[in-house]
């Protein structure tokens, strides 16, 4: 059985694919994630910082996105969870369309 970690609390993974090789290709890739962590190693792997504004960060994501270029790793985040981003510097904002 694998498990992982997420704010204290153990969560049991029933699926994992052995031969999800995306870390190779410069992806990263999620199952039912928190935003929360998704946007952290967004925030690692682009050396940026992310503020939210009335996002529910608990939301689960299941998605990647590439390592390669910014504006692709985002929309591959926010398009489906409909939400929105706006760049300034090295901040990255995630709001909700309607705010």
């Amino acid at each position: 059985m694998l498990f992982r970690v997420v704010k204290q609390q153990i969560d049991t993974i029933s699926r994992f694919n052995l031969n999800d090789k995306s870390w190779l290709e410069n992806e990263s890739t999620f199952t039912s994630v928190p935003l929360e962590i998704v946007l952290n190693e967004l925030e690692n792997h682009f050396n940026i910082n992310i503020e939210t504004k009335d996002v529910n960060t608990n939301l689960l994501y299941s998605g990647g996105f590439t390592h390669k270029d910014i504006n692709i790793a985002l929309q591959s985040i926010t398009v489906p969870l409909q939400l929105s981003y706006k760049i300034e510097n090295k901040t990255v904002i995630i709001y909700n369309y309607g705010k």
